[in-house]
């Protein structure tokens, strides 16, 4: 997935680990995700988060 993001120059949190994603100070930028699923229940999931100049707002799904 990827999707568009403006950011005011404080930067993105996520959840309870307070992994964050800093921009190069305020403006437009997209936010792309990808995910991956192993085969064994106790590896669970892995994300990738990009983040990187861009002006478009939409959201597409990637596969």
């Amino acid at each position: 997935m990827e999707t568009g993001y403006t950011s005011r120059g404080e930067g993105l949190a996520f959840d309870d680990e307070r992994t964050v994603l800093t921009a190069e100070g305020p403006g437009r930028y997209r936010i792309r995700v990808h995910m991956r699923i192993h085969d064994d229940e106790d590896a669970g999931q892995e994300f990738l988060l990009m983040l990187f100049p861009g002006r478009a707002k939409g959201t597409i799904r990637l596969r």
